[in-house]
């Protein structure tokens, strides 16, 4: 799956000039639409590349200090409690979904979620791709429908948690194991992107389960 994500993470970054990709179909994910980019069969797990940037940033001081280039889905979305809900996707779709958005400085927090379904035959293998002209750090954590979620972080992610959900942190693409404790590992996954190192830094990050 994460070959996948790196078809859809290529070619929106053609959009910003960085790369000139085979012609695929993708529509972003935001408040109006939802996403997805073409690829084969959906049971494959492994680790997501990262290529080239999201494109550039600006913008000055909004209300209270916020810059006016914080903008994406679901903003505000700087707390847990507000994440924006993303497509559901299950471990069998050949899809990968994107999302793109802009930090407006280190001290903001975007937040998403979305429901990740475990069908027969199947692996769930939760991958995170994105890219972004500056550092930033992007989480991801989970909870089990059914069960306690396990999570085993890959290297190059460390174990995190927030609000007591079990999770793994990285500076760069990865894929997170998980394990429910029995035949269905279905979980709600939530996605933190933050630490942002330049203000008004734009970025872009496809999900797979």
């Amino acid at each position: 799956m994460c070959g996948r994500s790196l078809v859809v993470l290529v070619i929106a970054l053609a959009a910003c000039g960085d790369v000139t990709p085979e012609p695929t179909r993708f529509e972003e994910v935001g408040p109006d639409s939802a996403t997805s980019a073409s690829g084969g069969g959906g049971s494959a797990g492994g680790s997501a590349t990262s290529t080239g940037g999201a494109g550039g940033g600006g913008g000055g001081a909004g209300t209270g200090g916020i810059p006016s280039c914080d903008e994406g889905p679901g903003e505000p979305n700087d707390t847990i409690d507000k994440a924006f809900e993303l497509d559901p996707i299950d471990d069998c779709d050949d899809l990968s979904k994107l999302v793109v958005a802009t930090l407006g400085d280190a001290t903001d927090v975007d937040w998403y979620r979305f429901e990740g379904s475990d069908k027969a035959g199947c692996v769930v293998d939760p991958t995170l791709g994105f890219s972004a002209n500056a550092a930033l750090r992007l989480c991801v954590f989970f909870e089990c429908h059914r069960g306690t979620a396990m999570v085993e972080c890959p290297a190059g992610a460390v174990p995190d948690s927030a609000n007591m959900l079990s999770g793994c942190c990285g500076s760069a693409p990865f894929a997170a194991g998980l394990d429910c404790g029995g035949s269905d590992d279905a979980a709600t996954v939530y996605i933190r992107v933050d630490q942002a190192a330049a203000a008004c830094e734009p970025y872009l990050i496809t999900y797979h389960y």
